[in-house]
């Protein structure tokens, strides 16, 4: 019999918390102006860091395992198969859907698990602020092997705050202020310019 899929969420948001640290750690790091750092840098080393820490928590945690721990790399969560990458997750590049050679041959040894390998893929996606590089959310996502969106979630990350006031506090005035088109003056050209036109 099939195992539903289902996923822990307390799981996905130490998955998620994992991506998002990682990601700010390397930004503190990253200096353009003294190591001459560039955005594809500051990408490979954080994937790079994100993919390392995935490989050492799966050493820790009974329900995280790798699958495949170089190219396309794979882990999977409760032995669902899954991946991470940073960008819109409404706009998957194809070359993402490409499964590895080491997921293939895993499920081809677990019949039953064969149907979800063949027809959909399971990503962590990470969307970043376009400034800052700093990872503000993070998407469970579900494409079919076409990158349609078969479903789409987000992971609530535990450092994320909402910012609440006290409803019975006053809040502070406006003020008025002189209008900025009767601050500007017109300059007139010096004579001697005109007289050269």
């Amino acid at each position: 019999m099939n195992k539903p899929l289902a996923f822990n969420q307390e799981h996905l948001q130490l998955l998620a918390q994992i991506l998002v640290e990682k990601r700010a750690d390397v930004i503190d790091r990253h200096d353009p102006e003294e190591l001459g750092d560039t955005n594809q840098s500051l990408g490979t080393r954080a994937y790079e860091c994100t993919r390392t820490s995935i490989i050492k928590f799966s050493k820790t945690f009974e329900w995280l395992n790798t699958i495949t721990q170089n190219g396309r790399f794979t882990f999977s969560i409760d032995g669902i198969p899954i991946r991470f990458w940073r960008g819109d997750y409404q706009k998957i590049p194809q070359k993402k859907l490409i499964r590895s050679r080491e997921l293939e041959h895993q499920m081809k040894l677990f019949p039953e698990n064969e149907k979800i390998s063949q027809d959909f893929h399971w990503y962590l996606v990470i969307e970043t602020d376009f400034v800052t590089k700093q990872a503000n959310k993070v998407f469970l996502v579900q494409y079919d092997d076409h990158g349609n969106i078969l479903s789409c979630n987000e992971i609530t990350l535990k450092n994320n705050v909402t910012l609440m006031t006290d409803t019975n506090e006053t809040l502070s005035q406006g003020i008025e202020l002189e209008s900025a088109t009767s601050r500007i003056k017109i300059k007139s050209k010096p004579k001697t310019e005109e007289s050269n036109e």
